[in-house]
């Protein structure tokens, strides 16, 4: 999923997406912490062109100038090596935790370790990723877009037959519970041991009956759903 999330709403290539989606599971970081810390950067560099003195000065900080920015064309799969280039520059320190804060918000703090070796040590463990195999390519990506369909269609169609099997039984479960307390004031009520086993067995016959009714008629009702949701499901997988 998070290489999906990377490429389609940040614009990096399948096999960078792939590649830092290796690498961040690696690392222990959230994928969706790193997109929104992503999209923030892009927001500043737009932020960045269009005025914004803080922008200006962060990426400053960072030693990208504003040509830089714009040659770039706010594609991360530029921008991040650059990025990285700046922080690896830059002494560890409070001023350093600030230019990445205001460049990646608050998913800064686990993202640093990425960039501390500048561009050289960026690429190098997108290289590794791809080095040991664990990286997608656009065909493999597909049958993950395709897979994550499957299972959606999938989950709907459990969904309405929980939906359809619970409105199908519930009457037979207030038949249920209408029966139990019947029984439970049979046995408690007046009468012999005798008597009352007689009461129960004549009070709660008809009960039982109504019960196995309710069951018969949510059968089918049951069995329709399955077979309207079937073609959906397999559709999907096709």
């Amino acid at each position: 999923h998070s290489t999906i999330k990377l490429h389609r709403n940040l614009g990096l290539t399948v096999t960078t997406a792939s590649s830092l989606s290796a690498v961040l599971k690696a690392r222990g970081i959230d994928a969706n912490s790193a997109a929104m810390a992503f999209q923030t950067l892009s927001r500043q560099v737009v932020a960045a062109q269009t005025g914004s003195k803080d922008a200006q000065a962060a990426f400053a900080a960072l030693g990208i100038t504003q040509k830089e920015l714009a040659a770039s064309g706010n594609n991360l799969n530029r921008l991040l090596p650059m990025v990285a280039e700046g922080f690896g520059n830059m002494r560890g320190g409070t001023e350093r935790a600030a230019v990445a804060q205001a460049v990646l918000a608050r998913g800064y703090k686990s993202l640093l370790p990425l960039f501390t070796q500048g561009a050289k040590g960026f690429n190098d463990q997108i290289a590794a990723a791809q080095k040991y195999g664990a990286v997608l390519d656009e065909k493999a990506l597909r049958k993950q877009e395709e897979l994550i369909k499957s299972q959606r269609a999938l989950s709907l169609s459990s969904t309405g037959l929980k939906i359809a099997f619970t409105e199908a039984i519930t009457p037979a479960l207030l038949q249920v519970s209408q029966a139990a307390t019947k029984l439970a004031a049979i046995l408690h009520g007046p009468g012999s041991f005798d008597d009352k086993l007689q009461k129960m067995g004549e009070g709660v016959a008809p009960a039982f009956k109504a019960i196995e009714d309710e069951f018969k008629k949510a059968i089918p009702q049951i069995a329709n759903t399955a077979g309207r949701n079937a073609p959906k499901v397999a559709q999907a997988f096709v």
